[in-house]
């Protein structure tokens, strides 16, 4: 098992060294502590459960052109409970800038103390870009512009990702580059990238607390940093009660706030998240960002004993 154990912290770390080069920016849920498989592929599978997850995003309600990002989601161990596979199908949409990926998962678990345990996962697939430059309407005079005079339009460009997680029933330490590769647009317009030249670093953790009458208290934070850019720290406080719902607050470090709620009937989860800018001047201009996830389980393997999903 040691040497499973290096030559999969081996593979983590060339990932991680992969990432010099620059790389497209990677948009994840509003909703993130529910839905840590968006950021990190070593998620999939771990909870011994069939799931899938659907996801709509809309950010700053009331401007024209703004972000909408979906998702759809499929999640599952296989027979061998050491192994997860995942399925996602992404739709990222600014202005007229399109972007879908299709993408697979894999994670692969590993005991590592009585109680804890170590997940690798690596992600895989294909992204298209669309960018329709003759819809725009260049303002203040209209006057054509040799820069948006041809459509971007590229097919099957290739993305993977690596992630890994340490966790056990109560604590989990995340970290992933969900994108690594650098896919370049030059191709069809000279010089032409509307795509962030960045790449993203997660580092995540969170610890449940059990307090009386069978209520949770699970503070968390996420850590978002790239080469060349400032760091952003998220902090999210969520309390978990006995009849499935919970209820959270997230602060971030740009001066925004995020609140979001989940209640679990049988096996269907809704979640609901909102978020709000309490200090940029963006905030005298829309009512705020909202999102919207369901989630349902299958337990096809029939397993007596389930672990409880508390990230």
């Amino acid at each position: 098992m040691k040497s499973g154990l290096r030559h999969m912290v081996l593979f983590l770390l060339l990932g991680l060294f992969a990432t010099v080069s620059r790389a497209q920016e990677f948009p994840y849920a509003l909703n993130y502590v529910d839905n840590m498989f968006t950021i990190n592929p070593a998620y999939v599978g771990m909870w011994e459960k069939v799931s899938i997850t659907s996801m709509s995003r809309k950010n700053w309600i009331s401007i024209q052109g703004t972000p909408f990002f979906q998702t759809f989601s499929y999640n599952s161990p296989v027979k061998n409970e050491n192994n997860g596979i995942g399925i996602n199908l992404q739709s990222y949409t600014i202005g007229h800038e399109r972007r879908f990926s299709i993408t697979g998962d894999y994670a692969y678990n590993m005991r590592v103390s009585r109680t804890a345990y170590l997940r690798m996962g690596l992600r895989v697939g294909f992204m298209n870009y669309r960018n329709n430059l003759l819809d725009y309407i260049l303002f203040p005079d209209r006057v054509p512009d040799s820069e948006f005079m041809t459509d971007v339009n590229l097919k099957y460009m290739a993305t993977w990702g690596v992630g890994a997680l340490l966790f056990d029933r109560d604590y989990y330490i995340s970290l992933s580059v969900p994108k690594i590769i650098n896919n370049s647009l030059s191709v069809t317009v000279n010089k032409y990238s509307s795509l962030p030249e960045i790449r993203n670093f997660y580092l995540a953790g969170g610890y449940v607390f059990h307090l009386v009458h069978n209520v949770k208290f699970k503070p968390a934070g996420l850590i978002t940093f790239a080469s060349g850019e400032v760091p952003y720290f998220d902090g999210s406080a969520t309390v978990i009660l006995p009849n499935d719902l919970s209820v959270g607050i997230l602060l971030r470090s740009n001066g925004v706030t995020c609140l979001n709620a989940s209640y679990k009937l049988r096996n269907l989860r809704f979640g609901f998240a909102s978020e709000y800018a309490l200090f940029s001047d963006i905030k005298k201009y829309q009512l705020g960002t909202y999102e919207f996830y369901i989630n349902y389980e299958f337990n096809f393997y029939k397993r007596k004993y389930v672990r409880p999903v508390y990230f």
